[in-house]
């Protein structure tokens, strides 16, 4: 969907803007757990949302809710 980046795992949770609303939902969760998320890279950022068992639930939702996205934009 993007055509000046790889859309690997690290872009499409971290970077992408077709996603930004589901993304800034994710994060607000996650980083009230952890006020200093938002100080993270990218790639320390999905590392410490994929480490976390305390996160599924909310990756899982988001990553449910970008692949529904994606499939609407697709058709």
């Amino acid at each position: 969907m993007c055509n000046d980046d790889v859309e690997d795992e690290c872009h499409v949770i971290t970077q992408c803007p077709l996603y930004s609303d589901i993304r800034e939902h994710m994060f607000h969760l996650i980083s009230s757990h952890d006020a200093r998320f938002y100080e993270l890279s990218n790639f320390e950022k999905l590392c410490y949302i994929m480490s976390d068992d305390g996160h599924i639930r909310v990756i899982v939702k988001a990553c449910y809710d970008i692949l529904e996205r994606r499939i609407i934009l697709t058709l």
